[in-house]
């Protein structure tokens, strides 16, 4: 007798019985198993080429930890470091800082940097306060010029401007290392929300699965919740306007002639 107990087993059957007769099917199985396949190595290729690149970012994040927390137990000897490296730094650090990084000068002797040159006046608080916290930076000497914007400067034409950068999460573009992380997270509460089986966990495996579907689309979560159309969909153009037939266009003109008035010639 049937264990009426256990619907997972015929289910499980029935599933596996459907998938046998949709494959093996002898009109058109050979050309869904080759479909299968394809898609199968497909997957296959996305899913390494995006495990490299996790791989390799989690592989750098890690080192830069490292060296942080490195430098901060066990500081090196800044006294040893070379000026052009020095020099080399800041200006790297400034190109994130700064809309026109090119006008500043640098200058570094021994720890010693010296900054001059145009710039704006709500950028050079970041500037200052971001170069003080450089490795091998002991001292600043602060020599820049402040503007506003809107002056008219011929140094300080055009450029980008540029903002402090906010933790990764706040960005609208995830690392992938910060994806991969968060998503595996999320599938972890979730499953932890759904064997509670009550209200709470229900809203923690809700909460769960947006941070997820967030990691997994790399969209905002306004986004998510919203129809907004996705970032490669392009508006539709307009359909243009049938042209009318030919025989329509062609209309024939007709000319009307007056005849020309008679004169009478006058009588001798």
């Amino acid at each position: 007798m049937m264990n009426v107990k256990e619907p997972m087993g015929i289910l499980t059957a029935l599933g596996v019985g459907i998938g046998v007769m949709y494959l093996f099917d002898p009109n058109g199985g050979v050309r869904r198993r080759a479909i299968m396949g394809d898609k199968l190595l497909h997957y296959v290729r996305t899913g390494t080429r995006v495990a490299d690149i996790v791989s390799r970012d989690l592989a750098h994040r890690t080192q830069g930890i490292v060296a942080v927390a490195t430098h901060l137990l066990r500081p090196a000897d800044v006294s040893r470091l070379d000026d052009g490296v020095l020099i080399a730094r800041v200006r790297s650090r400034m190109g994130r800082l700064v809309s026109h990084p090119h006008a500043i000068e640098v200058h570094a002797e021994k720890g010693h940097i010296t900054l001059s040159g145009p710039i704006f006046t709500d950028e050079q608080r970041h500037l200052i306060r971001a170069v003080l916290r450089m490795r091998g930076v002991r001292k600043i000497s602060n020599c820049l010029e402040g503007h506003r914007r809107g002056e008219q400067v011929a140094r300080l034409a055009g450029g980008k401007s540029r903002s402090v950068q906010p933790i990764d999460v706040f960005q609208r573009s995830w690392s992938p290392a910060s994806r991969f992380v968060i998503g595996s997270g999320a599938i972890l509460i979730s499953l932890y929300g759904m064997r509670r089986q009550d209200l709470r966990g229900v809203a923690v495996s809700g909460l769960a699965l947006l941070a997820g579907l967030r990691a997994l689309t790399n969209r905002e979560a306004r986004e998510l919740l919203s129809a907004a159309p996705l970032r490669g969909e392009q508006k539709q153009r307009p359909e243009p306007k049938p042209k009318p037939a030919m025989h329509e266009v062609q209309v024939a003109k007709t000319w009307e002639l007056e005849p020309a008035p008679v004169t009478k010639p006058k009588a001798a």
